[in-house]
C-alpha cells in the first residue's frame, strides 16, 4: 500500500498523524524502559529502585551489582 500524495489534501493533518504516531511510540519506549528497571528489582530480594538505577548506569559494587547481574 502506498501513499496515494494526490489525496492528501492538506499536508498539515498527515504531519499532526505522524506527529502523533512518533509520540505514542516515545511514550511506549519510555514505559517499556520505566518497567524493566521496576522487574530488575522485584524478586526474592526487594531491590529500592533508585538501586536499581544506579547499578544499571554506574555498575556500583556491592551485593546489589552481584544480585542484578548474575
Amino acid at each position: 500500500m502506498h501513499l496515494d500524495i494526490s489525496a492528501v489534501k492538506e499536508p498539515g493533518v498527515y504531519t499532526g498523524y505522524i506527529r502523533k504516531k512518533v509520540f505514542f511510540l516515545g511514550a511506549c519506549t519510555a514505559v517499556l524502559a520505566l518497567l524493566a528497571f521496576i522487574s530488575v528489582g522485584v524478586g526474592s530480594v526487594m531491590i529500592p529502585f533508585s538501586d536499581v538505577v544506579r547499578t544499571l548506569v554506574f555498575h556500583s559494587s556491592g551485593n546489589t551489582e552481584m544480585i542484578i547481574w548474575n
